[in-house]
């Protein structure tokens, strides 16, 4: 865990430091801001759909959810099989 990994004083007690909590929130902040920059380009998709077509196309929230899928078991298996990314880009 991020939190646990202080580092060992040498009377036994641990320590954080000043500097690691404030790395742990910026982190979080751009975890945020990356989530919601995803969230924005999908409402996006879907006011410029609805404002040209006069419609709603639900088709943006399943290829949203394949997408992230997709991303995901690249992350876990791309880097042991790298030649299978690419494979999966062109299909895609």
């Amino acid at each position: 865990d991020k939190l646990d990994s202080g580092c060992n004083l040498p009377n036994g007690s641990r320590s954080h430091g000043p500097g690691m909590l404030d790395a742990y929130f910026y982190q979080q902040v751009l975890n945020g801001l990356h989530s919601g920059a995803l969230y924005a380009l999908l409402a996006f998709g879907y006011v410029l759909t609805n404002g040209i077509l006069h419609r709603t196309n639900l088709a943006y929230g399943a290829l949203f959810a394949f997408c992230g899928h997709t991303m995901i078991l690249t992350a876990a298996f791309g880097y042991q099989a790298l030649w299978l990314t690419l494979a999966a880009s062109v299909a895609l």
